[in-house]
């Protein structure tokens, strides 16, 4: 009897220690990840995996995720399993689709909404957290100013703090929403004020271009959600389809625009010739692909290579997920994008109404990295992407009840 009652106890204390491990793992991320933005992939998904694991010592049970995003897993890996089998270098997609495993399947758990019940953090810790993240963005800026200094922006180090301050720039909103509801105004007008101030001086410090689009993009996203909710759903979903002719609008650019292109900086310039001749080397697999991860080993002299200006040799990676979904996984790529977006749709339309602005901000955020930034089978996208969903459902929403 007594060895019984002490598994109840120390089943109910891993139940009770969950809020704690998830302010933790959101601690770290907005004061490491901030400062090295690799660390949101180990955190991420150590962070997931640790928290599953409470969940199933204290329920005895691991927790079910959710079963659209499930499914939406499952066919990711069932693509890069296929794609393997006409890869230029099938062991190195075969490698790429072990690795999409690692990432996916631990991410999985953040969508159980079992867990995320359980793992609620309590409002009065809720500030801590706020404090931690004007920490993180404060180091973030002195370092970035500093590194600059010293070593210049093309550092290594710059580009840590770079992708650091995109994924802290995605968490951004869901903390926003929280703090816009707080019903102390002092306290709301000065955390929101110090939040807003450190993110504006951070978007002038840093030399991601894709990160200050995609906070202008978040930002008329947001006012235009407050103002018309419908509409701005609505035309959401017409630029998530839209983005499939991406590679055909660059092809374009190139072929027709080329003077117009020159005159872009430096490193759009390089993308828009990326993508056009990726754009020959989609058409000339549409259906199957080139296998994952083989977009960095496709030719980039024919047909424009004689006409390119930044594309001197074949791209680490696309710059675009429509673009490299499509040249690696071919039609079934062009699938998933559209079942991601319209996913992440579903997901904000589940929410309450005065959440929903903030959502749509953070998915205006996404949509800028994923068309302009970073490799799609990146472990730390695909973990800040994973941690801001969560947020909306585990930091303390004020409105949650009236809906």
């Amino acid at each position: 009897m007594k060895t019984k009652e002490f598994q109840e106890k120390g089943a109910a204390l891993f139940l009770t220690a969950l809020p704690v491990v998830t302010l933790v793992l959101y601690g770290l991320i907005v004061t490491v990840g901030l400062v090295s933005g690799g660390a949101w992939g180990g955190l991420g998904i150590g962070g997931s995996l640790l928290l599953a694991l409470f969940y199933g010592v204290g329920h005895k049970r691991f927790p079910t995720p959710d079963r659209l995003v499930t499914l939406f897993v499952f066919f990711m890996l069932s693509a890069a399993l296929l794609s393997c089998f006409q890869a230029l270098l099938p062991q190195e997609s075969w490698r790429e689709t072990l690795k999409l495993v690692t990432i996916l399947v631990p991410l999985l758990f953040l969508f159980s909404p079992a867990m995320q019940a359980v793992c609620l953090v309590p409002e009065r810790w809720f500030f801590l957290f706020v404090l931690l993240f004007l920490l993180g963005l404060g180091m973030h800026n002195g370092l970035l100013l500093y590194f600059v200094q010293h070593w210049g922006r093309d550092s290594g180090y710059v580009t840590k703090l770079n992708r650091g301050l995109s994924y802290g720039l995605l968490l951004f909103w869901p903390v926003a929403a929280v703090l816009w509801g707080v019903r102390d105004p002092q306290k709301k007008t000065i955390l929101l004020g110090a939040l807003f101030l450190s993110v504006t001086l951070a978007l002038t410090v840093t030399s991601s271009r894709a990160s200050q689009v995609g906070a202008v993009l978040a930002m008329v996203t947001f006012i235009a959600a407050w103002a018309l909710p419908k509409v701005t759903m609505g035309l959401s979903g017409v630029v998530g389809v839209g983005s499939l002719v991406w590679p055909i609008v660059a092809h374009y650019a190139v072929t027709h625009w080329h003077d117009a292109v020159l005159k872009l900086p430096p490193s759009w310039g390089h993308r828009v010739e990326i993508w056009d001749y990726l754009s020959y080397r989609i058409f000339e697999r549409p259906l199957l692909g080139w296998g994952i991860g083989q977009a960095g080993r496709l030719d980039w002299r024919v047909p424009h290579g004689d006409m390119y200006v930044y594309a001197i040799q074949p791209a680490a990676h696309p710059h675009n997920a429509v673009v490299q979904l499509w040249v690696e996984l071919g039609a079934w790529g062009l699938g998933l994008y559209l079942f991601l977006f319209f996913l992440a749709l579903y997901g904000v339309a589940r929410l309450c109404p005065a959440l929903r602005p903030f959502a749509l901000a953070a998915i205006a955020f996404a949509y800028a990295l994923l068309m302009t930034a970073y490799n799609f089978w990146t472990d730390s996208l695909w973990a800040a992407m994973a941690l801001t969903a969560f947020a909306f459902a585990v930091l303390p929403v004020w409105k949650k009840a009236e809906n």
